[in-house]
């Protein structure tokens, strides 16, 4: 049998059912949206020495719909305000349909010394609670809360001065790092037990499901980095045609046998769904470079604990509070203690 892209999220849930004993089905039951909210909160928030206050609309900023929550950042050491943020997390009508994180605000001191706080807006379309059940994650849409979060921190906690600097405005190669190191924290048996407990019973996420979603955690890893390259190799392609004329096409079919393990399939337009080729203009590779890096920064915290508020601190210093103002390249040196290595990425795929 030929397995065609659109199979293999199938054929992924099958194997994973059938080998791992993982049934995402009844995983979800021990991630309802609000106990991953609240764990979310309470790791960040001891990491980085912060706490996040729910505040009702602003009377100048009224929020656009009834679901939207609003919080302000506080620092627990001095007590400011650092940002804001709000959470859209529920699909509806004629909403931006994915994942992401957007700075609304940039953080700026202007000349008289005033500070401009940033703020952010968290955007996601987890399931809407029903009238019997809430809202009920996937553990694949918990990680994607962890990683839309680590965008935001990024953005909240920044000490920059200038807009060109602030938040996430990175290097596109590494603007993907803090976010998907972040993820981390959603695999973690240190951590998993806060963000999770069974919808009805509160019962702790059992401990062999737990072992056997580690186990599965690798599953069609590889694979799904080949995917990354090949996207990351026709923006590539798209974006450094020396005439500008190309077939995007064309490119993308024949790079599909060159890059992964799946047959090209005529006829189709996959580009047309391809939503970074805006926004990115041949920085797509940056997610697959970013995460590289994402593995490795997380690997400090496994060595000196998931929870370990020093190594909170020390991250939010060197590299969530400088934004853009340091080369990407030196602040990774400078957190590491060394030189960035593939060591952690190439477990990743284990």
């Amino acid at each position: 049998a030929v397995i065609r892209p659109w199979d293999v999220g199938y054929w992924m849930e099958r194997v994973r059912t059938r080998d791992y004993q993982v049934d995402s089905n009844v995983v979800k039951e021990y991630f309802p949206f609000a106990t991953v909210r609240d764990g979310i909160f309470a790791i960040t928030q001891n990491l980085y020495g912060i706490d996040y206050r729910p505040l009702d609309a602003p009377a100048d900023a009224p929020l656009w719909h009834e679901d939207v929550e609003y919080f302000e950042v506080i620092d627990r050491v001095t007590g400011e305000v650092l940002g804001e943020f709000t959470m859209d997390m529920y699909p509806r009508e004629g909403k931006y349909g994915h994942a992401a994180q957007w700075g609304l605000v940039p953080r700026k001191v202007w000349p008289d010394g005033s500070i401009q706080r940033p703020v952010a807006a968290l955007v996601c379309n987890f399931p809407k609670p029903t009238e019997d059940r809430p809202s009920l994650l996937t553990h694949d849409q918990a990680e994607t809360f962890f990683h839309e979060f680590g965008h935001c921190l990024h953005t909240l906690l920044t000490e920059t001065d200038t807009t060109r600097f602030a938040g996430t405005r990175v290097e596109r190669d590494f603007v993907e790092a803090p976010s998907q190191m972040l993820e981390a924290w959603a695999w973690s048996p240190e951590t998993l037990p806060m963000m999770s407990g069974h919808y009805e019973t509160g019962e702790a996420l059992p401990e062999d499901m737990l072992t056997k979603m580690i186990a599965a955690k690798s599953l069609c890893r590889g694979m799904l980095d080949q995917g990354q390259v090949w996207l990351g190799s026709i923006d590539q392609a798209y974006h450094t045609s020396p005439d500008g004329q190309i077939d995007t096409t064309q490119v993308g079919l024949d790079m599909v046998e060159e890059c992964t393990l799946l047959e090209a399939v005529p006829n189709t337009w996959f580009q047309a769904g391809f939503g970074h080729l805006t926004g990115y203009q041949g920085g797509y590779y940056g997610y697959l470079w970013s995460k590289v890096f994402a593995e490795d920064m997380a690997a400090r915290f496994k060595e000196l604990g998931m929870l370990n508020p020093e190594a909170g601190a020390w991250y939010r210093d060197t590299v969530l509070s400088r934004g853009g103002s340091v080369d990407a390249s030196e602040m990774i040196r400078e957190y590491l203690g060394r030189e960035p290595r593939m060591d952690a990425y190439i477990r990743s795929l284990e």
